[in-house]
């Protein structure tokens, strides 16, 4: 299933819907975890609903694709960007290092793109879970992806 959030709301606002609909899905498929993908600010939102909202006792693997793991600078073009989709970049950037020395859910595999201008590779990289480079960028269309697919497939399939 998917859900879907408004990335120019409030982290805490998005965090907390998030957590009611996972609470939601528990209840009507009647299982104690879910598995999230999370893409770009989606795998943030996942990671900080895990961490400040409780939601790493309900999360069975979570995979994040091309998201930030590293709050961005102002002084880089893709800051220059975010702000210009019409949301403060602040605000995450804020929840990134809220994040950074967390670590509750643990099966992650985070996916970042060595050919992302809008993320650049050295901010999708920490020290925290398993990570997966593909030579692939910022597109629209990258849920479709079917290398990402596999290694999603792979991840959540493996014991």
């Amino acid at each position: 299933v998917s859900f879907n959030y408004d990335y120019k709301t409030l982290p805490d606002v998005s965090a907390k819907k998030l957590s009611l609909y996972v609470d939601s899905m528990l209840e009507q498929t009647e299982t104690k975890k879910v598995n999230i993908i999370g893409f770009c600010l989606g795998g943030n939102l996942a990671e900080y609903y895990a961490e400040k909202f409780g939601g790493s006792e309900k999360i069975g693997k979570l995979i994040t694709v091309l998201s930030p793991l590293k709050p961005m600078p102002a002084s880089g073009i893709f800051y220059e960007i975010d702000k210009l989709m019409s949301f403060n970049p602040d605000l995450w950037n804020e929840v990134l290092l809220y994040m950074q020395d967390k670590n509750s859910i643990a099966d992650v595999l985070h996916i970042y793109g060595t050919e992302d201008v809008i993320v650049p590779t050295k901010y999708q990289i920490s020290d925290r879970g398993n990570f997966v480079g593909l030579d692939i960028g910022h597109s629209p269309l990258i849920n479709n992806d079917p290398e990402i697919l596999n290694h999603i497939l792979d991840f959540i399939n493996k014991k």
